[in-house]
């Protein structure tokens, strides 16, 4: 599934580096192509949130009814969320989804020949072992990146111009003593820190009163917390020893994320304010 994703947004990316003809510029105007797509999925997002929050106070007259009867309570709530039409679940849908855009992206940073430039595998076989012989720059997580730096400036037909704003997005910030590698992973984890702080804002939203939950809630919001954390903290440990590209992706998509929260958010009170 994840190489016929990376073959799809290839396919994309390397429409866009075609007419830019530069690697970071065509990683921006994929990330927002990226986000728009999925811009119906946020709004539904968080909407769905708006009426989690909402749902709070019919929970507490749940709980203050059936006191301490616990399989009561959460067949009472159970039934709440299918008279709402609510899926529980629903933030566990979306992490997966990140999580499969995270390793998508990743196969094809990682591989930018195979599913950007649409290089055939037997021209990559031949600089690969040329390579091996020669023994230079060659490295075996990374070898078609290893192909463009050794071979690129000599074959117009593997060429990418990975240079941005001075940064070689080719540079991987644990094998490179260059600080500037590290500019754009520490970029990426301050905005992750944002859209996590921004994001459990609009979670909590007008929950600001410790209440007893029930199981099922516990449950839901224990899992959506875990994926939450899960997303962010695998790619910021995938973004040190992954080719620049790829983090450059993450800290655009970070900042478009950011932008859409406050503008949805906005939006959504500005109707609640109408009705």
């Amino acid at each position: 599934m994840f190489s016929i994703l990376a073959n799809i947004f290839g396919s994309l990316l390397g429409f866009i580096y075609n007419f830019i003809g530069n690697y970071g510029l065509s990683i921006i105007c994929f990330s927002v192509i990226i986000k728009l797509i999925l811009l119906p999925m946020s709004i539904k997002q968080q909407k769905a949130m708006k009426q989690a929050n909402k749902l709070q106070e019919e929970m507490k007259k749940i709980q203050d009814k059936y006191g301490n009867d616990t399989e009561k309570i959460n067949q009472e709530v159970m039934n709440l969320y299918k008279k709402t039409g609510m899926n529980p679940f629903s933030g566990c849908f979306i992490s997966l989804i990140q999580f499969a855009l995270i390793i998508s992206v990743f196969v094809m940073v990682r591989s930018p020949l195979t599913y950007v430039k649409k290089i055939d595998k037997s021209t990559i076989e031949k600089y690969n072992n040329q390579l091996k012989e020669i023994n230079s720059n060659y490295d075996a997580r990374y070898p078609e990146i290893s192909i463009l730096k050794e071979f690129g400036n000599q074959d117009k037909n593997i060429y990418m111009n990975m240079d941005f704003i001075g940064i070689d997005l080719s540079s991987i910030p644990t094998d490179n003593n260059n600080i500037k590698t590290w500019i754009i992973p520490f970029l990426y984890v301050i905005t992750s820190i944002l859209a996590m702080k921004l994001n459990n804002t609009s979670n909590n939203g007008n929950n600001k009163e410790e209440k007893k939950k029930t199981e099922a809630e516990e449950q839901m919001q224990q899992m959506n917390k875990t994926m939450m954390l899960f997303v962010p903290i695998m790619s910021i440990s995938i973004a040190i020893i992954a080719p620049l590209g790829l983090t450059l992706y993450w800290f655009i998509s970070n900042i478009l994320s950011i932008i859409e929260r406050i503008f949805i958010g906005k939006f959504q009170k500005q109707q609640e304010e109408v009705v």
